[in-house]
């Protein structure tokens, strides 16, 4: 399970690779499931077969911006459901402009993050009224702005397509009832950065990994069981919706030299800009390059014919919450934590 590579290893230049944006103007779909920092590698082996292809530069908001700020496509019609705030470090002012302008570009908007103290943030009224009187999601295992299935849940019920539902980045540690201790060393240096909603940020946690206070095998295990609840709940609106688009807005670095939540010169934009991307009916697609990839790219999983919504299903992760703890569990101590 510990994928990753190195510098220059990465099975795709992201260059020669499809364009995501070009292919969401081409398709007719109805949702976008949106995985912030999935990567293709993990996504393609371990959830279901997925085509590589190219995102914008690795930021969300280069995403959002070249998209669904783009003034030559039409968005009056969207609903965009999305847990995501630009980090702290970003100035308000930049923040709430982004807000305005996507309010303004699309039929609705709603984030359901916000921040509510300086650093500090938390889920909005209109999220708290819509888990409270669902009362199966009221006391679910992924907490607050982390738990998918109520996403999914808003959308169906309170959306019409074309819907995009953006999933927060999962590089938040395990929030299921497993507990992991790290270790006698620097365990205290650990949980010191841990908000007050019991969240490491995502800065703080690559540092760790840095100076080797955190293993990045435990990273990557964190990585792989928050992506995989998002995935898990995406399976819903399968049968929900006829045409339904699974890919990421950028990826993240996961290897031992690569590790990193930030742009620095040494990051491999092949493995940030190479992103998933999957669709559950069978679509007709052009050739590559009429979607700006080098004109032998080969389809890996694009047009090929399903049989069925139950084939596609049969890729589903299936862990009820107990299952998906004890496997959460089996794969730390392999890795020497308890």
């Amino acid at each position: 399970m510990a994928l990753h590579f190195e510098n220059g290893e990465f099975p795709y230049s992201h260059a020669n690779l499809p364009s995501v944006s070009d292919l969401i103007s081409d398709l007719d779909w109805q949702v976008i499931c949106l995985f912030d920092g999935g990567r293709w590698d993990y996504y393609d082996s371990l959830f279901h077969a997925a085509e590589p292809v190219q995102s914008p530069p690795i930021k969300t908001n280069t995403w959002v911006r070249e998209i669904l700020l783009d003034r030559t496509r039409y968005w009056g019609d969207l609903t965009y459901i999305r847990n995501h705030v630009r980090p702290p470090k970003h100035d308000d002012a930049s923040r709430e402009r982004l807000e305005r302008n996507l309010s303004a570009a699309t039929g609705e908007y709603h984030n359901f993050l916000v921040e509510i103290d300086d650093g500090e943030f938390g889920l909005n009224l209109e999220y708290n009224l819509f888990r409270n009187k669902n009362k199966p999601y009221r006391h679910t295992y992924t907490k607050g702005a982390y738990n998918p299935e109520v996403l999914v849940e808003y959308a169906i019920q309170e959306a019409e397509p074309p819907i995009i539902i953006q999933f927060l980045q999962p590089h938040t540690p395990i929030k299921n009832a497993t507990r992991l201790s790290i270790g006698e060393i620097d365990s205290n240096v650990i949980r010191s950065d841990f908000n007050k909603r019991n969240l490491l940020d995502a800065e703080a946690m690559f540092d760790h990994v840095r100076n080797e206070h955190m293993s990045p095998d435990l990273l990557r295990v964190m990585y792989y069981h928050n992506y995989q609840q998002a995935i898990r709940c995406s399976w819903r609106l399968f049968n929900e919706y006829d045409r339904v688009i699974r890919t990421a807005p950028h990826a993240v670095g996961l290897g031992p030299t690569t590790l990193d939540d930030t742009v620095t010169d040494s990051q491999d934009m092949d493995q940030l800009r190479t992103v998933p991307f999957d669709f559950s009916w069978n679509a007709a697609l052009d050739d590559p390059d009429a979607y700006e990839a080098a004109p032998d790219h080969e389809w890996v999983y694009g047009g090929k014919p399903t049989t069925s919504k139950a084939d596609l299903r049969q890729h589903t992760p299936k862990q009820t919450r107990h299952e998906l703890d004890d496997e959460t569990k089996l794969s730390l101590e392999s890795l020497g934590y308890r």
